[in-house]
């Protein structure tokens, strides 16, 4: 069980930050150091809300695979995205 639970925070922290990194040309620096806080701390839905928030605020266009990915880690997660 504890195999499962490091599994799946190394997923999430893996997910996350390739997301992150996708979307960071278009975001203000400090928006990513914030997230890139959250990750480490390992504060993942924290990262994902703060991510869309920022990407939302800041006027980032999401390529389909971006927000198909951050609806995979909303769900993953059990956040509600429309939120």
């Amino acid at each position: 069980m504890n195999d499962d639970r490091t599994e799946r925070r190394r997923h999430l922290e893996a997910s996350l930050s390739a997301l992150l990194h996708s979307v960071a040309p278009q975001l203000a620096p400090a928006s990513c150091a914030i997230v890139n806080e959250f990750i480490e701390n390992r504060e993942y839905a924290l990262a994902l809300e703060w991510l869309a928030d920022a990407a939302s605020i800041q006027g980032v266009q999401l390529s389909n695979a971006q927000q198909a990915e951050f609806d995979r880690l909303a769900k993953l997660m059990g956040i509600d995205p429309t939120c």
